[in-house]
């Protein structure tokens, strides 16, 4: 697999992340990168559903 810009790399690391470790990581990872990714198919959250997320994740 490959990608070619930042954007286009932080998307694809992102889209592997929520492959073969699941959306909600994949979700935080995106949060702490301040980054926003919503998985393939999927609706954009709003922010209080990401920071639930994110706070259940670093429980």
């Amino acid at each position: 697999m490959t990608s070619a810009g930042v954007s286009a790399g932080i998307d694809m690391a992102l889209h592997l992340v929520d492959r073969f470790e699941g959306t909600e990581l994949a979700r935080t990872v995106a949060q702490v990168l301040d980054y926003p990714w919503h998985s393939p198919g999927s609706a954009p959250d709003d922010d209080k559903a990401l920071r639930e997320a994110l706070l259940a994740a670093h429980r």
